[in-house]
């Protein structure tokens, strides 16, 4: 049921971010569509989570510091996608779902999202 409900959550948690219709401080920087690319989403608090969870292997800039991890510059996948690799695993990548609140995967997946070119 979880895969279901996280990307309203997380749809809805940007939506909140976005308005600052929460309670939350984090700031979200938007950058408009340039050379069609999409719409791109950074927040403060998934660079923070980024660091402590992900540069060893996807390395700072998400391009794949270890040999074995994707390289997240490149990579297309969807949003939902990225939740469910994020709690699943794939790969030699291991699961977060137990690591990772809820809270926290919105701003985690939009600073993901940032980092394509």
């Amino acid at each position: 049921m979880k895969p279901f409900i996280i990307p309203f959550c997380l749809i809805a948690s940007l939506n909140l971010i976005a308005c600052n219709g929460g309670e939350s401080t984090t700031k979200v920087y938007t950058q408009t569509q340039q050379n069609g690319t999409d719409t791109l989403a950074k927040t403060d608090r998934g660079k923070q989570i980024f660091e402590e969870r992900c540069v060893v292997c996807h390395g700072i800039y998400g391009n794949a510091r270890n040999e074995n991890a994707a390289n997240l510059q490149m990579s297309r996948i969807d949003s939902p996608a990225i939740v469910l690799t994020i709690d699943n695993g794939r790969g030699n990548m291991p699961m977060f779902k137990d690591a990772i609140p809820d809270s926290d995967m919105a701003h985690l997946v939009a600073y993901v999202v940032s980092l394509r070119k």
